[in-house]
């Protein structure tokens, strides 16, 4: 059978999970949910967060999703954050990989 849609208890998975296993993917859902609103309150302080600990934890999302906050919505996000934590360090990272692999893709082909 199917199971009915239950975002309160959807969200409540993502934060376990977030907080207690350190889940990069949950992470990323739960930053989404307070950036989008509605369940949980809006805070972009919070799923600024949320978004660097999941990418810290390679998860490429939460990387362009953190570089976008950061590059449009700059008022919302403490200066701390624009300073601290640029962008750069999560796009090299990411242009690294892709590189890598382009460069494997080349070698083993």
């Amino acid at each position: 059978g199917f199971l009915e849609e239950n975002e309160v208890l959807a969200l409540r998975c993502f934060a376990q999970a977030a907080q207690n296993a350190q889940h990069p993917g949950a992470m990323f859902m739960l930053a989404d949910a307070l950036l989008e609103g509605g369940i949980l309150e809006t805070n972009t302080e919070l799923a600024a967060r949320w978004l660097l600990a999941a990418g810290d934890r390679g998860h490429r999302g939460a990387r362009s999703r953190l570089f976008a906050l950061l590059t449009f919505q700059q008022q919302n996000i403490p200066q701390t954050y624009r300073k601290k934590n640029s962008s750069s360090k999560f796009t090299d990272a990411s242009r690294q990989t892709l590189r890598r692999r382009k460069t494997e893709l080349y070698f083993h082909s």
